[in-house]
């Protein structure tokens, strides 16, 4: 200490970082980790069935809406056979079945019902001519 130069004792308890409130054990930080993990799986489990049953309400729809444009154009006379006939094979090959079929003028009014696993969607679509009437 005499040459100007301070002597600065690390060793004593008193500057160590073993009394610090802020220092975390091995065993906290892994629990964390573990915790954080869980939560982030969650998260994007609950975000792929979101996903999944809005793309099964969508493909439900286009299902609804192909049938509605296939019974309209049978009974417009664009393609042979009955319209709810044709509405219902549309139906099939989508993996849905008809509910209701309903032909008015020249025009069709279909509900469509697809299972999805322990639940069932339902859609309906209409089509048919388009009237210039301004």
């Amino acid at each position: 200490m005499c040459d100007g130069q301070q002597n600065w004792d690390f060793e004593t308890r008193d500057n160590s970082m073993h009394d610090s409130p802020w220092r975390l054990d091995a065993g906290f930080s892994i629990a964390v980790t573990l915790v954080s993990v869980a939560i982030v799986s969650l998260m994007a489990t609950g975000l792929g069935i979101a996903v999944g049953l809005a793309q099964a309400q969508v493909k439900s729809q286009l299902t609804a809406d192909a049938a509605a444009l296939t019974a309209a154009d049978t009974a417009l006379g664009a393609i042979a056979g009955y319209p709810c006939e044709n509405a219902e094979l549309i139906a099939k090959a989508d993996g849905a079945f008809l509910t209701s079929c309903r032909i008015v003028g020249l025009g069709a009014v279909v509900q469509t019902t697809q299972n999805l696993g322990v639940s069932e969607v339902s859609r309906w679509a209409e089509a048919g001519p388009q009237s210039d009437t301004k």
